[in-house]
């Protein structure tokens, strides 16, 4: 509904970090050093708590100690939070919107998404959302839509030779491999693989291989159509069979073939399309410059996200009840190396034998803070996978959600 004209691009990153952090002011429940506004108040908590719980369907928030209210509580802490370190950004980037130009998009959102005064109003009551409420949603995604804009820049140049390197580096992304059309007649047992040989060879018409298949095949869902498979390609079928039909002539009937799985094959290639590859060409050059322009994109956006989620989650301190990972003061996640403390011995290899080495599942950035006013450190990033399209949305923390009017 409204979610196509307020998605915010999110990912999720779990971060924490034990090196301290801002003091909470007396009466907050969490606050965001480095920023004008940056005080998280009960009353700002209460109100977020029942948006949240109406973005979840319920009728009414839940109460302490139900199923569903820590997890209410997660999402209401997460979105304030998050809402915080975006105007925090913007504020540090110099990004502004005017109330203008937020009271437009929120026009525009109300005449395209709801038509009418009454559907407005009762979306703002079943989401527990003010008219302020609402403005606030668009002008942060107002801020998001700036800071990506800011993030990402113009459109990089991508040289000549930078695309015939991506061509040949990828070159079997341009390759079509060779597929063949066959009618293959299935059977358990070597006699009705033989009688079905025997009747396709009388009658090699398709009218022929469907009275064949009919009578022997045990493959229903190819029995009514002669046994046809079309576009079969090298390694989709066990290997006896796939071996024949790769190896036979255009239109010689083969069999019966015994097979790898207890099953016995009788088949004709009925047509071949020869492999080929994509040429060079201005389109595909086009589509190589659009997806390096992309992974570049994607670099920097990735770049941001780490520098982001590390700059505040140092400058984030939450009272002990509504502590989550985007705080400082929160527990520093469990250490899953085995072997690097005293007292703990590393687990033996795959032969058994006990070993000094230290093992990690996987690396883990340890987060310090950063001071109001400075960038960060920036880490590198890896290289994106598939095809992506280019101008995607800057990726930022999960839990901000401005779908808000859109639930």
């Amino acid at each position: 509904m409204l979610a196509a004209a307020l998605v915010f691009a999110i990912a999720i990153v779990g971060v924490t970090s034990g090196f301290g952090g801002p003091s909470l002011p007396e009466g907050d429940i969490a606050f965001v050093d480095g920023m004008d506004g940056g005080d998280i108040t009960q009353e700002d908590f209460d109100r977020a708590f029942e948006q949240a719980a109406a973005r979840q369907g319920l009728k009414q928030a839940p109460e302490p100690g139900s199923p569903q209210y820590d997890v209410i509580k997660e999402a209401a802490i997460g979105d304030l939070i998050l809402s915080r370190w975006v105007e925090g950004e913007a504020q540090e980037a110099g990004i502004e919107v005017s109330d203008g130009a937020v009271q437009d998009e929120l026009d525009r959102i109300r005449e395209e998404q709801f038509g009418n005064d009454k559907e407005w109003s009762r979306f703002l009551r079943q989401q527990k959302y003010t008219e302020e409420d609402a403005l606030a949603r668009v002008r942060l995604q107002l801020l998001s839509t700036r800071i990506q804009e800011m993030i990402l820049g113009d459109e990089p140049d991508v040289e000549d030779e930078e695309i015939e390197e991506y061509y040949e580096s990828n070159i079997t992304q341009f390759q079509t491999p060779e597929t063949r059309d066959v009618r293959v007649i299935t059977t358990r047992k070597r006699e009705d693989a033989q009688a079905a040989y025997d009747l396709v060879s009388g009658d090699d018409s398709p009218k022929g291989w469907k009275k064949a298949a009919k009578r022997y095949s045990t493959d229903e869902a190819t029995a009514n159509t002669g046994g046809l498979r079309q576009a079969v390609v090298e390694g989709q079928n066990e290997a006896s069979l796939d071996q024949a039909i790769f190896s036979s002539q255009l239109n010689e009937i083969v069999g019966p073939i015994e097979g790898d799985s207890n099953n016995f094959y009788v088949l004709k290639v009925t047509n071949i399309t020869e492999a080929n590859t994509q040429e060079l060409d201005d389109q595909t050059r086009e589509q190589i410059r659009q997806t390096l322009v992309a992974q570049r994109q994607q670099e920097l956006g990735t770049r941001f996200q780490t520098n982001f989620t590390t700059k505040w989650t140092s400058r984030t301190v939450c009272a002990d009840d509504y502590v989550n990972e985007r705080c400082s003061n929160a527990e520093p996640p469990p250490d899953a190396c085995t072997g690097d403390d005293d007292g703990e011995e590393p687990p033996p290899d795959a032969e058994g034998n006990q070993t000094d080495e230290i093992r990690c599942p996987a690396f883990v950035p340890s987060i310090r803070p950063v001071e109001p006013g400075t960038a960060g450190q920036i880490g590198a990033v890896g290289r994106p996978q598939g095809p992506i399209t280019s101008r995607e949305p800057v990726a930022l923390p999960a839990g901000l959600d401005l779908q808000g009017l859109g639930g």
